[in-house]
């Protein structure tokens, strides 16, 4: 008994210890590690356009759209986090006349020419009338079926156009096309490389007088600051699944990146 008596006072005095000691600062602190959502936001989603797959300008502004909704959406937005989407090439490269006066690219229509340069009779329209300008388009049947590349030629109005493309690599591949000033003709390209000639002015008297003794005839060159001295070509080729186009402003801009040259009716009939 003495012995069970003497037990039970040391577990009640360990007992009341324990009560009084001060918890420690570990047992003190309150859980607080429990996550919390942040509150959504109120303002509304950013809406992102559709976009056609060649469409550079619209896919470029689509990113710029997709860059803020992602924002929206880290912020606590909702909705999902979208890929920017890839600007592709551009499968038609454009070429614009830099504007620059008539009187450097006038050239006569038939200017006399040595016997080297045999050419036809000067042209005189004194009797002839003019005649029904043609409609904007082929000025003849091709000779090519596998036409795959697009071709645009835009023009201001005034003047009227009928051009002349010449394949390089055969002479008697030509395509002939008149443009009424002020419109835009569109049209697919065989593939290869062609020089862009061109006879120019308003009344059309056919095909063999052209626009009259006030002809005008020029072709292309590259533009290269003030060095100006190579005629330019129009490439029309196909790199795997890309075809790849062209497209020529007539119009005169104040930077253009080609130039007119003039040249000589010879010039202009010769294959």
């Amino acid at each position: 008994m003495a012995i069970l008596f003497v037990a039970s006072a040391i577990y009640a005095t360990i007992a009341n210890q324990r009560k009084e000691r001060p918890s420690s600062p570990a047992a003190s602190i309150t859980k607080s590690n429990t996550l919390t959502a942040a509150a959504p936001i109120s303002s509304a989603q950013p809406s992102v356009r559709d976009c056609q797959s060649a469409d550079i300008s619209c896919i470029s502004e689509r990113n710029r759209e997709i860059i803020e909704r992602n924002k929206y959406v880290m912020a606590g937005g909702e909705g999902q986090m979208l890929p920017l989407s890839m600007i592709p090439i551009p499968p038609v490269q454009t070429f614009e006349v830099a504007k620059i006066p008539k009187a450097a690219y006038r050239a006569s229509p038939r200017t006399p020419q040595t016997a080297i340069r045999s050419s036809p009779a000067t042209v005189d329209t004194a009797e002839k009338q003019p005649k029904p300008a043609p409609t904007t388009g082929d000025m003849q049947p091709r000779r090519h079926r596998n036409a795959i590349a697009p071709f645009t030629v835009r023009t201001e109005s005034g003047q009227n156009y009928l051009i002349k493309l010449v394949n390089v690599d055969n002479a008697k591949d030509q395509i002939w096309i008149y443009v009424k000033g002020g419109e835009s003709y569109s049209t697919k390209m065989p593939l290869g490389t062609y020089n862009f000639r061109a006879a120019t002015g308003n009344e059309w008297y056919g095909r063999e007088d052209l626009f009259g003794p006030n002809t005008g005839f020029f072709r292309l060159r590259t533009k290269n600051g003030a060095t100006v001295d190579a005629q330019q070509s129009l490439e029309f080729k196909k790199e795997r699944d890309r075809i790849f186009g062209m497209t020529i402003s007539l119009k005169g801009v104040v930077n253009g990146n080609i130039e007119q040259e003039a040249m000589t009716r010879s010039e202009f009939d010769a294959n």
